[in-house]
């Protein structure tokens, strides 16, 4: 009884793992699915393959799905808001006559899923069945691609801006420098100019001065020769 038990036990926890597993796979045929354009029908026609479809909605816009069982072929339309088997929002159909179902939400995700199937197909081994299918709904692309327009547009006048700035800055800076090296240049030709002046009128004092001493000489020396008289014989 007890290794009943701890059996079922067992199954239900390895039950409980593959089911969770199966919920958080990654649907890998959704990377192969056709991507609808807004408001243009599909038709088609299925046999025991499961076909993928896609959209790309304005995230907090409508969306509304149309799906056509045209002949009443027990197709099963299942739309999804991801990748996994755990974002399945809903599978409606099953219908036994020709039938149109809709499927209508405001889309929470930029991407959606849909997955058709044809059960009676595999079962009867009936080949393609027609359907339809629309999707109502604002692609993504409208709103970004006028937001990355607007940003790029921006973007190219702030670096405009930047660089403006940068050339005013600079030219300010070399005028300055100009100034400032023409300011320097004009005080030392003035100083070079008051050195030489200086120099110059040391020299004529220095002359005059040179002159005077050598007069002052000559005239005491004169005067000592007027005072002694001529020589006596």
């Amino acid at each position: 009884m007890k290794a009943k038990i701890t059996l079922v036990v067992i199954f239900a926890f390895f039950s409980c793992q593959a089911g969770f597993v199966s919920a958080t796979a990654t649907n890998t045929n959704f990377s192969k699915s056709m991507s609808l354009e807004p408001s243009i029908s599909h038709r088609d026609t299925i046999d025991i393959s499961q076909l993928y479809f896609s959209i790309e909605p304005e995230i907090n816009t409508n969306i509304e799905f149309n799906f056509e069982d045209t002949e009443g072929q027990y197709l099963e339309f299942c739309i999804y808001h991801g990748e996994r088997e755990s974002d399945l929002i809903e599978c409606i159909g099953y219908e036994t006559r020709p039938t149109t179902i809709s499927h209508t939400e405001k889309a929470l995700k930029d991407t959606y899923f849909v997955k058709i199937t044809c059960t009676e197909c595999d079962l009867d081994g009936i080949d393609d069945v027609p359907f339809m299918i629309t999707a109502e709904y604002t692609p993504e692309s409208s709103n970004s691609q006028f937001i990355v327009f607007s940003l790029a547009i921006l973007g190219f006048f702030v670096v405009l801006a930047v660089i403006y700035i940068f050339v005013k800055k600079r030219e300010k800076n070399n005028i300055s420098n100009s100034k400032q090296a023409a300011s320097n240049e004009y005080q030392t030709t003035i100083q070079s100019r008051n050195n030489g002046n200086t120099r110059v009128v040391q020299n004529i004092t220095y002359n005059i001065q040179d002159s005077v001493i050598a007069g002052n000489l000559d005239s005491t020396v004169h005067t000592r020769a007027g005072a002694d008289g001529p020589p006596q014989a």
